[in-house]
């Protein structure tokens, strides 16, 4: 099923709000999960200002009742917790749900790998339709008799993750009555009893969840239960849930809290003890069950004082007797073949297949091939007219070319698919092969050891009943993509295995790229090579009348049952080892050991755990193969993946395309303010705090010598303050333009869609500057300090180089960044846009923009005359585009290049759009914040997620235009490692970037050396 969305999942933080815990679990459900969905379920009367939430639930507060029968007892809020739970998952619309209390925090998204884990069923004590994921923390486990606080139908409540469905139904409870609430302290134990409730709040719950779909007598109080109640217990424990340490989940307490451990404490289940259940009760492995047995045991023993040690041996000895007349019952259903593989492979037993263009580093290649494989048979295949001399190959095998078939992708870099070259190379050579088994590598790899070897026979052998080879084939790892990032992307950098399995795996048909291609995506083709390779290998290897057969209709086609297919397909055919461990190496990209593919691709330890999800190696197998990596490995996917994900993009684009640049001329000149007019448009405000005159004072204290123009209409009044104010006025006249309002008639939104007017008064005034630079604004912005300057000169410095193939302006443009939509975060809607509020550069770069273009009655008023178009409208807007849009269209028209454009404000259809976006932005724009340029205005401005961010921008201008900044490099790097130790990426560039502009001035050099100590730690 693959890893779980974030934008599938709703977080319901419950419970009372405390302003300074609650923030903190807040953010940190933000930072860990970017793109869920947050409902914030409090109380009636509860002040939610300032939260970072989407939706918030108010309910009436039923009231706690005392925990304890002493004075001053804190209070049970099984009630409050009932209800403030329930009602926010009834708000949820997503597919899962994540329910975490006010006094926790996440700091990883590690439970998602675990989510589709464990997917065999006990249908016996089934309740969920799938496993619901919890904590160990008092997870309590009544098998620990010196336990002070035994319990069974004790789950954790702290923290659960499953499907919305299952978590409803797992509340959806009556509330605990008052008879329950004083029983333990009036019925039955009125002088020797310190609880006055009869059920803990777990048990409550989930004793009543299990009443729902199994019929049992449930204990009188939480004092009395029996054996059968224990292994009820486990059994629906091990069915329905799963349950994790803290760590593993990413679960961390915040100071205070009640619950002040992080590691569960003794007489709690532990991942472990959960997992031998889940193998006993869902898997029919008794071995497991003993283990536990045998460990609950020794610990009990351990904690249990001299005198009592007879009688508890005695005790122990009647509980497994009783046990062990019961595992006869029980089936065992392994699945693996018995076709296995004892022998171990040296180089004697190996042909290596060097295939593929002549290069440079070909000679190198079979040089490290001897050195590391010195009796292996050495097979060079290559194309016809190609030369050989000089590489000490065995046997040379020359193919007639088939050529190339198309691109594999055109932004940023234009990729051909030489996938046909790849098949008839690959199979020509193999079938000139002698040894038993082969390695197929590119002509331009090297060996640097031989530790894949150690690797393969210790893991290769074990194949299953749905294996479709004879022994597994092992890949690189860190090029084979995860499910649902590319399915079926199996590495075709290397491949080793039986020459039989090998010829089965090239044995597919040239590519002629039909089918259906999705242009939602970067690619070119129907499918990437190593997709065509793999899936046609799996296609060929079943036969779909008998099997779960799913087709694969494009490069990124996903489903949950081609994920699963994708991945069963990894499980049992494969090894995914990386070069790292398998030393086998593509030198050309080494940049991917980073913690970027191993988020994206599918490493050794991935690999191992897919097996285990699947079944397709002995667990034993699979925890010796996890213990050999070694502690640090986790680190790979923590270590700032956003920074080298850009990193990792920049090195393919220089693999693929010699991109021509040019430095800026003037780019490393400072401008001063008496270089710079400032066009202030708009109509006239004297009234509101932030108008116009503060927005013409604030011009001359902040940037004195700049020349000030204000540019208005003719029907405007200027009083004579505002005129002292101003060098130059420029009256337009507003003409008699008929009315177009922006959104559609039905729509409540009545604003009127002034562009025309806007290009009209700017296109106007602008031919009134006389100076170099400009600084186009608006009447109602007013600057705080003189940041601007700063920001322009110190970035278009630093972003000084251009792709001659997408320049359209003499010098980089500074924009602000509000209504500059991402496409990448909005899918394609309302890119391709250039915002028209606020913006600097030199004067004949603005004239571009305002050129007094107006915009066509057929743009303007599209969807109301054309009411049937098949153009989706979701914004209900009467334009075809955005005003953002028609200013970036009108300026790639005028261009005169070939560069894709939207057809509609949100089409969605083609990511060409997208990627020729970012690389002319990259080669012609600066963005910053309203922070970056020193403005505010009233209302403030604008803040969404979906706007092109400083930093993407950074990372798109390394990716298209300049590889080797060290200081945009250093920047990123020290950015994304600040976002994590900081509550808000906004803490984190404001930081960076005031140390970057003021060095020591105002203490901005301490703030930043605070930072970097901190990242430092961590």
């Amino acid at each position: 099923m693959g890893l779980v969305d974030n934008k599938d999942i709703t977080v319901v933080v419950q419970g009372a709000v405390d302003r300074e815990k609650t923030p903190i679990c807040l953010q940190s459900i933000r930072r860990m999960l970017p793109g869920a969905f947050i409902i914030l379920s409090t109380w009636e009367g509860t002040d939610v200002d300032g939260l970072e939430y989407d939706d918030v639930v108010l309910s009436e507060d039923p009231g706690g009742f005392d925990e304890f029968n002493i004075p001053f007892s804190p209070k049970n809020n099984i009630n409050r917790q009932i209800v403030s739970t329930y009602q926010g998952l009834l708000k949820v619309k997503t597919v899962y749900a994540l329910k975490l209390r006010t006094d926790f925090y996440l700091c990883d998204d590690g439970f998602k790998d675990f989510f589709n884990t464990y997917n065999r069923e006990c249908t016996e004590y089934k309740i969920f339709e799938h496993k619901v994921i919890c904590c160990e923390l008092y997870s309590r486990n009544p098998r620990y008799i010196f336990s002070d606080m035994k319990r069974a139908y004790h789950p954790s409540d702290i923290f659960f993750f499953g499907y919305t469905k299952d978590l409803v139904r797992l509340f959806d409870v009556p509330l605990f009555s008052r008879e329950d609430e004083e029983y333990m302290m009036w019925k039955y134990y009125p002088d020797n009893s310190v609880s006055t409730f009869r059920y803990d709040a777990e048990s409550y719950l989930w004793m009543k969840l299990v009443k729902k779909s199994i019929s049992f007598n449930e204990p009188d109080d939480l004092e009395k239960y029996g054996r059968e109640d224990i292994d009820r217990s486990e059994a629906t424990f091990a069915a329905n849930l799963i349950i994790l340490g803290n760590e593993e989940i990413g679960l961390k307490t915040l100071e205070n809290s009640i619950y002040r451990k992080e590691a569960a404490p003794q007489n709690c289940y532990t991942h472990e003890d959960w997992e031998r259940l889940y193998a006993f009760y869902c898997c029919n492995d008794a071995k497991e069950y003993i283990k536990y047995l045998s460990h609950v045991f020794v610990k009990n023993l351990l904690d249990i004082p001299g005198y009592l040690l007879r009688a508890l041996l005695r005790k122990c000895r009647f509980d497994k007797q009783g046990f062990l007349t019961g595992i006869g019952k029980r089936k065992f259903d392994k699945m693996y073949a018995v076709d296995y593989y004892s022998e171990i492979i040296d180089s004697r037993d190996i042909s290596v297949v060097v295939q593929g263009m002549v290069r440079d580093t070909t000679v190198e290649t079979v040089r490290s091939i001897r050195q590391h494989l010195p009796y292996a048979q050495i097979v060079l295949s290559i194309f016809e007219g190609e030369s050989a001399d000089g590489i000490d190959a065995d046997i040379v095998v020359k193919s007639e070319d088939p050529g190339s078939c198309g691109y594999i992708r055109k932004y940023p870099h234009e990729q051909r698919n030489n996938v046909n070259r790849e098949i008839v190379s690959s199979r020509a050579g193999i079938e000139a092969c002698t040894g038993k088994y082969c390695i197929k590598m590119r002509s331009d790899m090297i060996l640097t050891g031989s530790d894949f070897l150690d690797i393969y026979n210790r893991v290769s052998k074990y194949v299953t009943t749905e294996s479709v080879v004879s022994r597994r084939i092992m890949v690189e790892a860190l090029s084979t993509s995860k499910s649902g990032v590319l399915n079926f992307g199996v590495s075709d950098w290397w491949y080793m295995g039986l020459r039989s399995d090998l010829l089965k795996l090239f044995s597919a048909d040239l590519y002629k790229d039909v089918g259906k291609r999705d242009y939602k995506s970067e690619y070119r083709c129907n499918l990437t090579p190593e997709q065509y390779i793999a899936y046609n290998f799996y296609v060929n290897s079943f036969i779909p009348i008998f099997s779960g057969f799913v087709g694969l209709m494009n490069v990124t086609d996903d489903s949950s049952s081609l994920r699963k297919e994708y991945e069963k397909f990894l499980a049992n055919n494969f090894v995914c080892v990386e070069f790292p461990i398998s030393k086998v190496v593509l030198p050309k990209a080494l940049y991917i050991n980073n913690s970027a593919a191993y988020k994206y691709n599918l490493s050794y330890g991935d690999w191992l755990k897919l097996c285990r999800k699947y079944g397709t190696l002995d667990n034993v197998v699979v925890k010796r193969e996890l213990a050999s990596l070694g502690m640090n490995y986790k680190l790979k996917y923590k270590v700032n993946p956003d920074y080298f994900n850009i990193l990792k993009w920049s090195s393919v684009v220089r693999n693929y395309k010699n991109t021509v640049t040019e430095e800026y001329e003037g780019a490393s000149t400072k401008v001063s303010p008496d270089e710079i007019t400032f066009l202030v448009t708009g109509g006239i405000d004297v009234t509101s705090d932030l108008n116009t005159v503060a927005s013409l004072y604030s011009i001359k204290r902040f940037f004195p010598g700049a020349s000030v123009i204000l540019g208005t209409w003719d029907d405007e009044t200027v009083p004579s303050y505002i005129k002292k104010l101003c060098d130059r006025i420029c009256f337009v006249e507003k003409k008699k333009m008929p009315k177009v309002n922006l959104h559609l008639d039905d729509s409540k939104n009545e604003d009127i869609n002034d562009i025309n007017m806007m290009q009209t008064l700017t296109a106007t005034a602008i031919k009134m500057v006389q100076t170099k630079y400009c600084v186009k604004m608006e009447t109602g912005h007013v600057f705080k300090n003189s940041t601007l300057l700063d920001f322009y000169n110190y970035w278009k410095k630093i972003m000084n180089s251009y792709n001659a193939e997408y320049r359209i302006f003499d010098e980089r443009v500074l924009f602000i960044n509000e209504r500059m939509y991402d496409g990448r975060n909005t899918g394609g809607k309302r890119s391709c846009a250039i915002p028209g509020t606020f913006q600097m550069g030199r004067t004949s770069d603005l004239a571009k923009i305002w050129d007094g273009h107006i915009e066509p009655d057929s743009v303007l008023r599209y969807y109301t005359t054309f009411p049937n178009t098949r153009y989706t409208n979701s914004e209900k807007y009467n334009s075809l585009y955005t005003a953002e849009q028609c200013h970036y269209i009108n300026l790639i028209k005028n261009l005169k290049k070939k560069i894709p454009v939207p057809r509609w404000y949100e089409d969605e259809g083609s990511f060409e759009n997208i990627l020729a976006y970012e690389a002319v932005l990259s080669s012609n724009v600066m963005v910053g914040s309203s922070d970056d340029l020193g403005i505010m205005k009233k209302g403030g401005f604008a803040e969404d997620k979906r706007f092109m961010g400083f930093e993407t921008l950074l990372g798109l201008y390394i990716v298209n235009v300049d590889r080797d900044n060290k200081e945009i490099h250093e920047y990123l790097k020290n950015y994304y490692s600040a976002s994590a130790v900081c509550k808000k990426d906004k803490e984190a560039h404001s930081t960076l970037m005031k140390a970057l502009l003021y060095g020591d001035r105002y203490g901005y050099d301490k703030k930043y050396c605070a930072l970097m100590k901190k990242i430092g730690q961590v």
